[in-house]
């Protein structure tokens, strides 16, 4: 159970040597990642673009092979078409009807017509079939292979006198593909140029001397008409509908697309309108791509090792005498002041080492001196100001029994100066703290000589929570603000009433003392906090502002600049001083 949370320990990154070690494997990794991302994407970009190129280089050679043949076709039909053999053999067979048989023999026009179809397939061995058709539909002529084709019409060439047609082998053995391509050609009469029949040249595309290995290749290659009839396909059983409508839709001559992740090639002939098509399939394209997929793996789970060796001996190297330099300074600040850190190089790091050994001299140096001295400083500045206090209530105390004992209201002055006796024996107390109750109990015997003086004027209530009363406050903090109430801010209306309460707010404990007096105008105000907060001495501008900022200070010096006074005013309505004290019960010491 230790090892594994001291696994889990490891992996926080709390020291720089983690955080050096970690920035520097991820910055290099994924330079590297990235260069071998780039790479494959522009090596597999490169595979495609040469496989595409040398598929459009056979494909460019299917075409021409084609349009070549094509070409013959055109040749040799448009050569018979002007024979006179033929000519004579189209007249003498023009009225024979549908599906009655023409003779071979018999007539001198007939053995002329076969011997010219026997000279020309001696010539052109690749015409498989020589054909010729009158006007009904009847076919004769020689054939090596049994082909179907439809009976050309008349309508088929009113716009030119050649037709290309894909015609059906039905001679088809094991082996034997049945793509036929089959040529025609109107013969008219000389002179007056009426039709006479049509001549048909029939081609077998594996005939032809590059794609006669297509069956063996193992890519998909198609032919298809300008009308989108498919004449040849090496792989038939393999042809998926949504591609053939993908190629179909294709609309350049040249070029090379994707689809599914089968890459698809494709030109087209301007002399025959057909177009040669090559599908390359998917697992013979990744072939060559997983070759290099493997290699960039490899590349960067090599790279990643290296650079988490080479990322951990840099951090330590760095980290080393940073971790020196830390050590030291924790052993500093536990207290031992005699540390000194080895400087071990002149960069930065040898540099903060050196000076930190000079600041160590140095604090050895002045601790005695300024710090001692600081402490004395604030002990004397605290009782000062608590000094300045008490003269001052004090001395307004006296002048409400010489008042009283001037109007002869003895019983008065006696009650007046049994509680000045009860506050002057506060005010004598050695404490630089108390509890907020012994401090209330202060405040009761101020208020009660200030009810014999100004009998039935004003009226104070206090809401403090029982609780509250534990809490540890400087002492003498809240007579001199209650005084200030009674010297500006009372007497100016028929009733004046002072309330005191507390609050708690997280780790501040808040004491609240707001009368209905006068206030103060809004600049008055404005200048007041300014000097409570920037004032490190209490300026003698007027009286109110003493106590307030004598206040201020001793709560300041004693827990620090997040406590102290606030004020709040609303001219002509209520004056109001929070003191902000931190919420500490008493100890029963002074610390």
């Amino acid at each position: 159970m230790d090892k594994g949370k001291n696994n889990l320990k490891w992996f926080k990154i709390n020291s720089l040597q983690k955080k050096i070690m970690i920035t520097f494997t991820i910055l290099i990794f994924f330079q590297i990642l990235l260069f071998a991302v780039i790479t494959y994407w522009f090596d597999t970009k490169s595979i495609y673009a040469q496989v595409s190129e040398a598929n459009l280089l056979t494909l460019d050679q299917m075409k021409d092979h084609l349009e070549t043949q094509i070409n013959v076709l055109d040749r040799v039909s448009f050569q018979l078409s002007n024979t006179s053999q033929l000519l004579d053999f189209l007249a003498y067979v023009r009225d024979v009807p549908r599906n009655d048989s023409i003779p071979r023999t018999g007539d001198k026009r007939i053995d002329d017509f076969y011997n010219l179809l026997d000279f020309t397939n001696r010539s052109w061995p690749e015409i498989v079939n020589m054909y010729v058709y009158n006007l009904h539909g009847n076919l004769a002529g020689l054939s090596q292979w049994e082909v179907v084709l439809p009976i050309p019409r008349p309508e088929d060439y009113e716009k030119t006198q050649v037709h290309i047609d894909y015609g059906i082998n039905l001679s088809k053995t094991d082996g034997m593909p049945d793509a036929v391509v089959c040529y025609l050609r109107l013969v008219t009469e000389p002179g007056t140029g009426r039709p006479l029949g049509w001549i048909r040249l029939d081609l077998m595309l594996h005939e032809m001397g590059v794609i006669q290995d297509l069956n063996k290749d193992p890519r998909t290659f198609l032919v298809f008409e300008p009308d989108g009839k498919l004449v040849l396909s090496n792989k038939p059983d393999n042809l998926d509908i949504v591609m053939m409508a993908k190629i179909l839709n294709i609309s350049e001559k040249r070029g090379s697309t994707l689809f599914e992740d089968n890459l698809i090639n494709y030109t087209a002939s301007d002399y025959t309108g057909w177009k040669v098509v090559s599908i390359v399939p998917e697992k013979m394209l990744k072939e060559g791509v997983m070759r290099l997929k493997i290699i960039s793996f490899v590349l960067v789970v090599v790279s990643f090792i290296i650079s988490v060796i080479a990322s951990s001996y840099i951090s330590f190297r760095i980290s080393r005498p940073i971790r020196n330099l830390y050590r030291s300074m924790k052993r500093v600040e536990e207290g031992n002041l005699n540390i000194r850190v080895d400087v071990v190089s002149n960069d930065e790091i040898g540099q903060l080492s050196a000076q930190m050994n000079n600041m160590m001299e140095s604090i050895n140096h002045l601790i005695n001196q300024v710090y001692k001295a600081e402490l004395k400083y604030r002990d004397a500045q605290f009782n000062a100001l608590l000094m300045q206090i008490k003269p001052h209530f004090l001395y307004n105390t006296l002048e409400i029994i010489d008042v009283l004992s001037l109007k002869g209201k003895q019983k008065e002055v006696s009650q007046t100066i049994y509680a000045l006796t009860t506050m002057f024996r506060y005010a004598l107390k050695s404490k630089k703290y108390v509890t907020l109750q012994e401090e209330v109990q202060h405040v009761e015997a101020y208020l009660n000589i200030q009810s014999i003086r100004y009998p039935k004027h004003f009226r104070c209530k206090m809401r403090v929570p029982e609780q509250d009363l534990r809490y540890t406050i400087p002492i003498f903090i809240l007579q001199p603000i209650i005084e200030n109430a009674f010297k500006y801010s009372f007497f100016r209306k028929k009733w004046n009433v002072l309330l005191i309460y507390t609050e708690r707010a997280g780790q501040y404990f808040k004491i609240h003392m707001i009368d209905n007096g006068v206030g103060v105008p809004a600049q008055q105000l404005r200048d007041l906090r300014e000097r409570l907060d920037y004032a490190s001495e209490p300026t003698a501008d007027n009286g109110e502002n003493i106590g307030l900022q004598n206040i201020h200070q001793r709560i300041r010096l004693t827990y620090g600049d997040l406590y102290g006074v606030a004020v709040d005013s609303r001219e002509g309505h209520w004056f109001k001083v929070t003191l902000l004290l931190p919420a500490k019960e008493y100890e029963g010491n002074d610390v």
